[in-house]
């Protein structure tokens, strides 16, 4: 019992008694001190492993892969409108020519195709033109016995030789794509489809109409013009060479940018372009709000983490040492809860019980002088 009070009385001592070292560090009258926390330093090292990761993850996440997101996103949605209004345009002077055919297939258009006359072509023209409220002009020019439109004695109200050379390939059988110009001011859009009578062979004629390009703009409104700017665009190969690019209708309002997508119309020479607004811009936006929000707890865990070993395992460390001298002088089981108290308890036990055995011992007689 008096071994096991001083061995409590030197750790008292450890921490309350003995004077400044050199150093500034704590010494005890037993010369034992401590000249750094390993346990802090510990701590310092497990925090910046454990947030470095959690920090480069975050970076990654918050400067590459959040706007690749949010970039794919945008281009998903603007090529989806581009595509979609290329499709309405595709599908309207589809529905225009259909129309033209079969209203050209009428018993009182074959007439006037298989009479040639000028003047029943005219009423026919007149009539068919009732049926046609988006067409601002409508000619049909009969094809010769040379197999190409008669315009020999007269340009037959054609307006340039835009609309001329569409006949002149409708006639022949080629492909007569639509073609936008400049007229007057104004931009108009003309179509030519070749019509045959189906019991006189050798009568046919070319049927051209012409659309004010508004009515383009009206259907490139059909789809929520608030999304951001259509445009209707026509490319062409000048005389000299260079791609040259004609807007010829628009809808909508946006600044063309890198956000801009482009959508081909087929059988056409032209594209529908889409530039999203800047309220389709902020709608699409990806909130990094969240992502702030786990990353702050990522790292107050963290750090959470690191203080609670910090504090607790010092408590748990001073009060298994105090197990360890309470039982260093019995030879009773004693389980310690940090195995690497285990070799030291055996120590100090050890080193105790033969203090013990040393202090019960009976003393040595004295010699007697002879």
């Amino acid at each position: 019992n008096t071994l096991k009070l001083k061995l409590k009385k030197n750790k008292k001592d450890v921490v309350e008694g003995g004077g400044e070292g050199p150093n500034g560090t704590k010494q005890s009258p037993q010369g034992i001190t401590a000249k750094s926390n390993a346990l802090r330093s510990i701590g310092v090292l497990a925090l910046v492993a454990a947030l470095l990761p959690i920090c480069l993850a975050f970076t990654y996440l918050l400067l590459l892969r959040e706007p690749n997101l949010q970039a794919e996103q945008i281009d998903r949605v603007s090529t989806s409108f581009a595509v979609q209004q290329a499709t309405n345009m595709h599908r309207l002077f589809d529905r225009i020519e259909q129309r033209v055919l079969g209203a050209a297939q009428s018993p009182l258009a074959l007439s006037a195709i298989a009479s040639r006359s000028q003047r029943d072509i005219g009423l026919v023209e007149e009539t068919m033109l009732d049926y046609f409220p988006e067409v601002i002009s409508l000619r049909i020019i009969p094809i010769s016995d040379m197999g190409t439109a008669d315009i020999a004695d007269g340009n037959k109200g054609l307006r340039n030789h835009i609309e001329v050379d569409l006949v002149r390939r409708a006639s022949e059988g080629d492909e007569a794509q639509p073609e936008a110009y400049k007229f007057e001011d104004q931009w108009l859009t003309s179509l030519a489809a070749r019509v045959a009578h189906p019991s006189i062979t050798d009568r046919q004629a070319v049927v051209i109409v012409t659309l004010d390009n508004e009515e383009l703009s009206r259907q490139l409104k059909s789809l929520d013009t608030d999304a951001g700017k259509f445009s209707l665009e026509q490319l062409h190969t000048t005389s000299t060479g260079t791609e040259r690019k004609d807007i010829i209708a628009q809808a909508g309002s946006a600044e063309t940018g890198s956000n801009t997508r482009y959508a081909d119309i087929p059988g056409t020479s032209w594209r529908v372009s889409f530039t999203p607004s800047q309220t389709l811009l902020a709608e699409l936006a990806i909130p990094q709000l969240p992502v702030y929000l786990v990353l702050i707890i990522a790292l107050l865990a963290g750090v959470a983490a690191v203080l609670l070993v910090q504090v607790r395992f010092p408590r748990a460390l001073d009060a298994e040492v105090n197990k360890v001298i309470s039982a260093a002088d019995r030879k009773t089981p004693l389980d310690v809860s940090i195995p690497e108290l285990v070799s030291i308890a055996k120590q100090l036990r050890r080193a105790t019980l033969r203090a013990l055995r040393q202090s019960n011992a009976p003393p040595e007689p004295l010699p007697v002088a002879e």
